[in-house]
C-alpha cells in the first residue's frame, strides 16, 4: 500500500469534509481503508496537521505534551 504524506492526507481529509460522500466510493478512489480515514481524521482532529505525521515517535511526543500541558491547566484550575 502507499505511503502518502502529510500533504496528501491534509488534502484528503479536507476534500472529504467539503463533499461529504459515500466514504466506501471516497476511500476506495484513494485506495485507502475506511479506517485509514477515520483514524487521519481523528489524528487531524486531535493534533493538526502535526498528528498526520508518519512517525509513532512524533506522535508519542505530541501525546506527551498534550499530557503535561493538562497536567498543568488542572493543577491551576484546582488552585483556584
Amino acid at each position: 500500500m502507499r505511503r502518502y504524506t502529510v500533504e496528501e492526507k491534509w488534502k484528503i481529509i479536507i476534500k472529504y469534509g467539503k463533499i461529504t460522500p459515500n466514504i466506501s466510493i471516497f476511500v476506495s478512489s484513494y485506495n485507502i481503508s475506511r479506517q485509514t480515514l477515520i483514524n487521519w481524521c481523528d489524528r487531524y482532529d486531535k493534533f493538526g496537521i502535526e498528528g498526520l505525521t508518519n512517525s509513532k515517535t512524533s506522535r508519542d511526543e505530541m501525546v506527551k505534551q498534550l499530557q503535561n500541558e493538562n497536567k498543568k491547566l488542572k493543577k491551576h484550575w484546582t488552585k483556584t
